[in-house]
């Protein structure tokens, strides 16, 4: 396959809904790699942000839907254990830009 012809099914797929989807899918790989590898960074952002969850299940859809969101859009172990890149979101302002309308938290 040609460079050109790639490029060109790379940018079909990145289009519309899709574009949502990968852009959800890097912000997951992000949050994942700071969870794990640059906690001070985490908690100091942590300590910044205002607010509370609505437990709306905006986060819970990024790149795919999560296996502990109901179908009303509750999340099955909020309160049993989430994992950390569920309690920690959202990070800073740029996973309140991956989400769809508004979130409870602000920095």
């Amino acid at each position: 396959m040609s460079r050109q012809t790639t490029q060109k099914i790379l940018s079909t797929v990145i289009s519309g809904c899709e574009h949502m989807r990968l852009s959800g899918f890097t912000g997951q790989v992000r949050r994942l790699y700071l969870n794990y590898f640059r906690k001070a960074y985490v908690e100091k952002q942590l300590q910044q942000r205002k607010g509370y969850c609505k437990q709306c299940g905006k986060c819970c859809e990024l790149a795919y839907r999560c296996l502990f969101l109901t179908e009303s859009r509750k999340c099955l172990v909020y309160h049993k254990g989430r994992p950390r890149q569920c309690t920690t979101f959202p990070i800073d302002e740029r996973d309140l830009r991956d989400i769809p309308g508004p979130c409870g938290y602000s920095f």
